[in-house]
């Protein structure tokens, strides 16, 4: 199976995906600058990861990638570290560093359990990184 996001990723110039799609463009930007933030090993959890495309910026760091793998048919799910549901999150509380969670809480059925588990395996001083789509103006 063929990785769109990750042959998009590589194959297109950042001038360019800032014209195709400034919102993504302007989320990956800003979760590449987190990431780069942390220190070497940093634990960092990918929460709704789909194809794990934020894979791409870590450095030296320890990535995981959670993801219900229930979403587009399309992708390919098979870099995911874990298949869960992020309701109950199968982690230890105070576990990551940095929690990425873009563009997902609109996918799932209880928004604030995601978010509670999500704050909750999130180290005390650690980032949560969270993004959802605006409906209206």
């Amino acid at each position: 199976m063929c990785n769109t996001a990750g042959l998009y990723h590589k194959l297109i110039p950042s001038i360019i995906k800032k014209w195709i799609d400034p919102d993504t463009f302007r989320i990956q930007q800003f979760i590449a600058s987190e990431i780069k933030k942390k220190g070497p090993h940093s634990p960092i959890l990918d929460a709704g990861a789909g194809e794990s495309r934020n894979r791409t910026f870590i450095k030296d760091q320890r990535y995981v990638a959670i993801d219900a793998a229930c979403g587009d048919p399309t992708w390919d799910y098979t870099n995911l570290d874990v298949i869960a549901n992020l309701e109950k999150a199968p982690f230890k509380s105070d576990t990551f560093d940095l929690v990425i969670c873009t563009q997902v809480l609109e996918h799932v059925q209880e928004p604030l359990i995601v978010l509670e588990e999500l704050y909750r395996v999130t180290k005390a001083g650690g980032t949560l990184c969270i993004s959802a789509p605006q409906g209206w103006g």
